[in-house]
């Protein structure tokens, strides 16, 4: 059993006369879990710390790690709830632009069959401007080590949704010439 203790330093400023966004960057630690409890609302490994209501960071915050909640419990319909109308998500492969309904077709095989996938949130920044708010993540996996999420939510009829979904796969920069040209060499097969 893991002992899961997070921190949440937030620095917010809040937006002021001069219509700058609001801020919201979090340094947090997370344990590694297993998956989630099904005693509790929130997965182990996963953001833990208290929000103050009110917060619309929090709010987006909660989005966000509902959204990895469903995905590695392979919760279909709770998952596709968290999008917007017209949301997007993009993967880590070239090809990889789904519509919200093209997503659907895509995933809907692995969900139906109780695979889902695990992306444990960590280092999260989150902006807030108006109806519209961005963000950048990083995740652990146990398959591909770090990764990063980010993309964008709107706020339709008072809820924050997600708009993009980006998933990525961080390259150190020492490492970047050789990937990309592995990258490049892989691309020029396909052509």
């Amino acid at each position: 059993m893991y002992l899961i203790f997070s921190w949440l330093l937030a620095a917010t400023c809040m937006a002021d006369s001069s219509g700058k966004p609001e801020r919201s960057s979090s340094d947090v630690t997370s344990a590694h879990g297993e998956g989630y409890s099904g005693h509790s609302d929130r997965p182990q490994g996963f953001l833990q710390a208290k929000y103050p209501t009110g917060n619309q960071e929090a709010a987006i915050a909660t989005q966000l790690d509902d959204f990895h909640k469903a995905a590695a419990n392979a919760d279909f319909d709770a998952y596709f709830d968290l999008f917007s109308k017209d949301g997007v998500f993009i993967g880590t492969d070239a090809s990889e632009r789904w519509t919200v309904d093209t997503f659907k077709e895509f995933v809907k095989p692995y969900f139906s069959q109780g695979k889902g996938w695990t992306y444990v949130p960590r280092d999260r920044t989150i902006v807030v401007h108006g109806d519209v708010a961005w963000f950048d993540e990083l995740l652990d996996n146990e398959a591909y080590g770090e990764c990063r999420g980010s993309g964008v939510l709107v706020r339709e009829n008072g809820e924050w949704k997600i708009a993009q979904y980006n998933l990525h796969f961080p390259i150190p920069n020492d490492l970047a010439k050789q990937i990309t040209q592995m990258i490049k060499a892989h691309a020029q097969k396909g052509r």
